[in-house]
């Protein structure tokens, strides 16, 4: 009599239909099944490239253009909140450096008092935050300024906006919206049903800053008489 291997056996099996060995047939299937999965996560692995989303910062130049609205997931407290700023990529403007690429209302949580519209690295302002570009608001059915009006607006806010900021009446969302649209808006999207209910009912653009009524103080009577030399055609002090 003939010893029993593993290869006899296994001809044994195979010569058999799956009728006779229903859970062999099931079990092949389960495997086929599984081996097909990595198959395709490997393969989309492949195609993607391997690449991740943890670093977009580096990529900037790919991802933004001019005057896209740049959100920033944060927590405060253990509550979450976004903090906003404005894509100027390598335009020169005036009072940018060449390393600085985005304009927003800086140092509003660390310093409120002494918070100010400024331009700044977008690799520093991210940390560990997902920088997302933003393209709408509930609150804003109005088209984009012209690259040309917004960046009359940022060299109208820069580093003019020091004892402005307020988290109600002006803060880093009301500031990009109303450069981007000329309507100063706060929603904190993608926070939290909270929060996102509370800016929309709390958040109100009150200030001066988003008027031409500052007047009062030097740097409101500043962008005053500009605005009226401007529109008298006189070219602004």
């Amino acid at each position: 009599e003939r010893p029993i291997t593993l290869t006899s056996q296994l001809n044994v099996h195979l010569s058999y239909s799956p009728e006779h060995f229903p859970w062999t047939a099931m079990m092949m299937r389960m495997k086929l099944t599984f081996l097909l999965a990595i198959l395709l996560f490997q393969l989309t692995i492949s195609v993607k490239g391997g690449t991740s989303a943890s670093k977009p910062a580096q990529q900037a130049d790919k991802q933004y253009t001019f005057g896209d609205i740049i959100r920033f997931n944060r927590m405060k407290a253990g509550s979450p909140y976004n903090h906003y700023a404005i894509y100027v990529g390598n335009h020169d403007i005036t009072g940018k450096k060449p390393e600085q690429d985005i304009f927003h209302f800086s140092g509003e949580i660390t310093d409120p008092g002494n918070a100010d519209c400024v331009f700044d690295s977008l690799a520093d302002v991210t940390k560990d935050s997902t920088p997302v570009v933003q393209t709408e608001w509930d609150g804003i059915d109005l088209p984009r300024r012209t690259k040309a009006g917004m960046i009359e607006q940022i060299k109208r806010f820069h580093n003019n906006c020091r004892g402005e900021y307020s988290v109600i009446f002006a803060n880093c969302e009301h500031l990009v919206t109303f450069i981007q649209f000329g309507s100063p808006v706060c929603e904190q999207k993608d926070t939290s049903t909270c929060i996102e209910c509370l800016a929309k009912i709390l958040c109100k653009a009150n200030s001066t800053l988003f008027t031409n009524k500052r007047g009062r103080g030097r740097r409101g009577l500043g962008l005053l008489q500009d605005e009226t030399r401007a529109n008298q055609g006189a070219p602004a002090a």
